[in-house]
């Protein structure tokens, strides 16, 4: 009986196999960063180190990047 002859050419199932590895290996990569960086600020809550930015006039939660409180329109930027 005749052996095969290996071409050196890929077949498409092989193709799609290392294609799949790549695409399984890249998603646990994703998956272990993802998880990686929720830990991290998992422990910084509770060592306390996050915290929330709050308006000196009406005390709510909001954010620096804005000039103004959402809340109540104070001042709340650097300048403030």
């Amino acid at each position: 009986m005749p052996r095969p002859v290996s071409t050196g050419r890929v077949t498409g199932y092989d193709v799609m196999d290392q294609e799949a590895l790549v695409r399984v290996g890249l998603e646990l990569v994703i998956v272990i960063a993802v998880g990686g960086m929720l830990v991290s600020a998992l422990r910084r809550l509770l060592k306390g180190q996050v915290t929330v930015h709050r308006c000196p006039a009406c005390g709510r939660p909001t954010t620096r990047a804005n000039p103004r409180c959402r809340h109540c329109g104070a001042a709340v930027g650097p300048d403030a």
